[in-house]
């Protein structure tokens, strides 16, 4: 589940929850573990099409993957 929270017409902020599933597959071993993943970020509207989007996310599986940040570029085809 994801929500966004609009501060302004171009500034965001999203929250994001969930349950995933992990497998993980090497030459020695197989695992899998499933867990909650929670994020938050930002959006921010360059214009009505492109948006920069920045998000922090932590899962509670323990694994080598570990948190993840990103950074990214969006566009709305639906104009």
């Amino acid at each position: 589940m994801a929500y966004t929270y609009e501060v302004t017409e171009e500034l965001g902020i999203l929250f994001k929850v969930g349950y995933e599933y992990e497998y993980e597959k090497s030459d020695s071993e197989k695992s899998h573990d499933t867990g909650f993943v929670y994020a938050a970020g930002f959006e921010y509207a360059i214009d009505p099409a492109w948006k920069i989007i920045g998000e922090y996310e932590k899962s509670t599986i323990n694994g080598p993957k570990g948190d993840m940040i990103t950074l990214g570029i969006m566009y709305n085809f639906d104009l």
